[in-house]
């Protein structure tokens, strides 16, 4: 909410006819802003309208974002878990390493504790206080608990602002679990297969990735869904304002120390590389990549077992209809054994009964084709709405935040379902944290 500028009073010389003062330079801005915001919600909503009103789906053939054919996930939700553990290792190392440097005020050992609980605890973002989300290890004062004061008073000063030294702690931590989790999970990605190791030659292969190089049009999507996404995203946080405030010590660490001051422009620095870059990154990758990719490969093992058993079947079918009995199963033994069993084999047979061996999957190299084919699509759904109810549990304590986070994450977690990239989902994620950041300064400067 825009603070309210004080107008003095009139003074007796001033006659009725005096013109109205010109706008200064930031209220013209302001002015700017809040018409593009103005323009964002309407036409996002005329756009929602259009596409309701020709039949347009979230899943199908008609969705709004088709689904992208690719490798299917090869990790697990455990490493969401293993991520949030060494965020909070990596991040109780370097704010000892900080404090023994002198950069930050030593915590003490309920502080210490104090962090492990609230280490990667995402905040909330809200339409009158437009801060958005920074992972959490910047809020790791462990002298702002009003609801224990110390008994006695302390030599230390009596509160501990977010400081540069904090915000960067708390990207280091962050970006060190990113690096760690990713090489853990490189050690496991599957290759692709050698054509020796009988994989079907009719589909193409890839490795599988977890979603962070960007590809070809996924900027351009990340920017569209912004359009989208946030205006509806924005109402709703500001009706749940109405209903409870939302106050964040982001936005204290923003506000000048006096009437007569200016913001710190170096916190708000470190403070939008934190929040409006590091933490869409981090974020996107733990809850989208790590959790929701994880979640998908476990919802759809039952539709994959379908598709491997069908292709298994159908191989042996084809074999059978031209081949014995014995001579079939000595294919699905040992694909290449019909090219080599009969010496009195013409040479077009040999041919054709290697073309045909080639085809015939063994159940094991089945799985193994199955890791790296490109032709796997998403099936299932819930994984979504799974995610986004931790993700807006993980919220909880910020007041009616975790509402309109819910509905935000069920966008992004759209976006990563239907395409395996994690960059859209950054880009609306970035856009939302910059443009929010942005506005909270020039209304503070004003």
């Amino acid at each position: 909410m825009q603070a309210e500028t004080a107008v003095p009073a009139p003074k007796a010389n001033v006659t009725a006819t005096t013109d109205a003062a010109p706008l200064s330079s930031l209220e013209l801005v302001l002015s700017l802003v809040s018409l593009l915001i103005l323009t964002a919600f309407v036409t996002s909503l005329i756009k929602w309208a259009t596409l309701l009103r020709h039949g347009a789906r979230l899943f199908g053939e008609r969705a709004l974002v088709p689904a992208r054919p690719r490798a299917r996930p090869y990790w697990n939700p455990a490493l969401f878990l293993f991520f949030f553990g060494v965020l909070i290792i990596a991040s109780m190392m370097l704010n000892r390493w900080a404090s023994d440097a002198g950069w930050i005020p030593k915590p003490t050992a309920s502080a210490e504790a104090e962090v492990v609980a609230e280490t990667a605890l995402p905040d909330a973002i809200t339409p009158d206080e437009v801060i958005p989300d920074p992972v959490s290890p910047v809020t790791i004062d462990p002298l702002t608990d009003a609801e224990n004061p110390p008994a006695t008073a302390p030599t230390s000063p009596p509160a501990q602002e977010i400081s540069v030294p904090h915000l960067f702690i708390s990207s280091a931590g962050m970006l060190a679990a990113t690096i760690v989790t990713l090489l853990l999970a490189q050690t496991f990605r599957p290759s692709l297969p050698t054509p020796s190791s009988g994989i079907d030659p009719t589909v193409a292969h890839e490795r599988p990735r977890i979603g962070l190089v960007p590809r070809r049009g996924d900027l351009s999507l990340g920017f569209r869904a912004a359009w989208l996404i946030l205006p509806p995203t924005m109402l709703l946080m500001g009706l749940v304002s109405i209903l409870q405030k939302y106050t964040h010590p982001v936005l204290e660490a923003l506000k000048p120390a006096g009437p007569d001051s200016a913001p710190d422009l170096t916190v708000f620095a470190a403070l939008f590389f934190t929040t409006a870059i590091i933490t869409p990154l981090v974020e996107e990758f733990w809850f989208r990549g790590l959790l929701q990719g994880g979640l998908q490969r476990l919802a759809d093992m039952a539709v994959d077992s379908q598709r491997q058993w069908n292709r298994l079947t159908a191989s042996r079918s084809s074999s059978d209809t031209e081949f014995s009995p014995d001579a079939s199963n000595d294919v699905v033994d040992h694909p290449n054994a019909l090219a080599t069993d009969d010496p009195y084999a013409s040479p077009r047979d040999l041919a054709q009964n290697e073309s045909v061996a080639q085809n015939h999957l063994t159940a094991r190299e089945l799985e193994r084709d199955q890791d790296t084919r490109s032709d796997w699509t998403p099936t299932a759904v819930w994984p979504i709405l799974v995610t986004s109810v931790i993700f807006a549990v993980m919220h909880w304590g910020q007041g009616l935040a975790p509402i309109p986070l819910f509905f935000l994450s069920l966008g992004l977690g759209y976006l990563y379902r239907q395409t395996g990239s994690l960059v859209p989902s950054i880009v609306v994620h970035f856009t939302l944290n910059g443009f929010t950041m942005c506005v909270t300064l020039l209304q503070i400067l004003r």
